[in-house]
Order: C-alpha cells, then sequence, then structure tokens
C-alpha cells in the first residue's frame, strides 16, 4: 500500500465554493519546488575539468546547457559548465571532477 504524502487525504469532500481559488492553491510539492527553486536563484554554474577514471565505459553528462558532453575512457573534458551541486554528485562515481583554471 503507498503511503500518503502530508498534507493530503482521501476523504471525499464537497467541490470548492470558488473554483479560480481552489485552481490556485499551490500544492504541498509545488510548494517544495518554489523554495528549491528560490534557494537555487543565487547558485551559478562554474567550469569544470571531468576526467573518466573508468577504463573500459563511455560516460555521458549534461551540461548546465543541457548538451551531452561524452567522456571516453580515460579523456578529459575542460571547461563544462556545470552546478557545483552536480559537480559533487558527480565526483562520487567514476569521474574525477576538478574546477576548471579558465
Amino acid at each position: 500500500m503507498s503511503e500518503k504524502k502530508p498534507g493530503w487525504s482521501n476523504d471525499l469532500k464537497p467541490p470548492p465554493d470558488d473554483l479560480d481559488r481552489e485552481v490556485k492553491t499551490l500544492t504541498p510539492d509545488e510548494v517544495r519546488l518554489a523554495g528549491l527553486a528560490k534557494d537555487m536563484k543565487d547558485v551559478k554554474p562554474e567550469k569544470y575539468n571531468i576526467k573518466s577514471k573508468n577504463a573500459r565505459a563511455m560516460r555521458v553528462v549534461h551540461d548546465f546547457n543541457g548538451e551531452k558532453v561524452a567522456i571516453l575512457p580515460g579523456e578529459t573534458k575542460t571547461g563544462v559548465l556545470l552546478y557545483p551541486h552536480i559537480a559533487e554528485y558527480l565526483g562520487k562515481g567514476d569521474l574525477e571532477i576538478t574546477a576548471s583554471a579558465a
């Protein structure tokens, strides 16, 4: 059985008196996403060098603009534009991430 989200109920309720106001009411997920967007407003992407430590497989990452960046085994891509938290996440795997000097 699925777990209920906080703030939601399966109980039947009468239809709202003012439908427009009801439609404009944000759901808990929309409130959470709005908060995340507000937090990310001041975070700027930075340039990174990405090196693949995997000797067998090609890796593909998406940069800040959504473009695919293919990284062959042992290859280093320089100047890839990423958000800092994305670079930190990618560095936990078989990619070596370092800040780019340029």
